[in-house]
């Protein structure tokens, strides 16, 4: 009993417009008024039609009256204060099934189902895959398990042949980019006195072990601009301290290529990746537009978003 009167108050929040096509209007009226029918917003259009609008409890009593009395009915839509409760009923199993699916899917987002290398480091993936295996981390492992940014710093001091490493979340996909230290680039040291910009872009992270950084996350800055100037305040006094840091700017290239047919996005990808083999390629984006007068022909626009790491010799 409990369960029916909820259901006939949350019906009687819900009414139904239907239209009605058929002479003689007013003894149709008349006659479900005789029935103590409840009718909202008639509106008559012509002498052979006109929208009643009637609860939703009175919905099936009137279908089958004015069926019988031979008027053409079409229900033109629903509407009151109870109709979201009424649809959350309705379709209760579907918004049970989405709900299952959006927790499975939260869920899953945070397991590892890959790991990706880039940069010129990533001819050592097997050492640094070795070495995540060993501390535990593999596929299914969860990112909420460990930090990115001490993992960051955890394989550079596992890996002398490494001078930066980089590790982000990207989907299910642990993307780690690794910077190679060459017999030109021996690591930072520690003794230059500040760090100019060799390319521009927009600053993604600032991290500082000596010296003072000039720019901020956000920050767009200029080929040739200093960032950090190696020195700090200590007790109102200005000290030299040399400049030990790293700071990764983000920064956008465009490419067009011309090539015969459509869905050739990977290809296009594939050619725009060339262009920055060492870069840690973080979006990618491609529009195709058809070559005027030529057939089959198509300008495929590459737009790729990628990862720079500056530091000071």
């Amino acid at each position: 009993m409990r369960r029916d009167y909820k259901d006939r108050k949350v019906l009687s929040g819900v009414k139904v417009k239907y239209e009605i096509t058929g002479l003689n209007q007013d003894r149709l009226i008349a006659e479900l008024k005789k029935r103590d029918f409840t009718l909202y917003n008639v509106k008559k259009f012509s002498n052979r039609l006109m929208h009643i609008t009637v609860t939703l409890r009175e919905s099936e009593n009137f279908f089958a009256i004015t069926k019988n009395l031979c008027y053409n009915v079409k229900k033109v839509g629903m509407l009151g204060k109870g109709l979201p409760l009424y649809n959350l009923i309705k379709n209760f199993g579907l918004f049970i099934g989405a709900l299952v699916f959006f927790a499975l899917a939260f869920i899953a987002n945070d397991f590892i189902f890959e790991f990706s290398f880039s940069g010129s480091g990533r001819v050592y993936s097997r050492e640094v895959t070795d070495y995540l295996n060993g501390r535990g981390i593999t596929r299914f492992t969860r990112f909420s398990s460990f930090e990115l940014e001490r993992l960051e710093d955890e394989i550079l001091a596992d890996n002398p042949n490494l001078t930066f490493v980089s590790a982000v979340k990207k989907g299910n996909v642990l993307q780690l980019y690794l910077t190679l230290k060459t017999g030109e680039v021996e690591g930072v040291s520690g003794k230059a006195q500040e760090l100019r910009a060799v390319e521009g872009g927009v600053v993604e992270s600032v991290k500082i072990y000596r010296g003072t950084p000039l720019v901020s996350v956000g920050d767009t800055v200029s080929v040739g601009d200093i960032l950090v100037e190696g020195y700090a305040v200590i007790k109102e006094e200005r000290v030299q301290t040399g400049v030990l840091c790293y700071i990764t700017l983000l920064q956008e290239k465009t490419y067009e290529f011309i090539l015969d047919g459509r869905d050739k996005e990977d290809v296009a990808l594939a050619l725009a990746g060339e262009e920055q083999p060492e870069k840690q390629i973080i979006s990618e984006r491609v529009t195709v537009k058809e070559l005027s007068g030529k057939e089959n022909r198509f300008i495929y626009t590459v737009s790729l978003t990628y990862r720079s790491v500056l530091y000071a010799k």
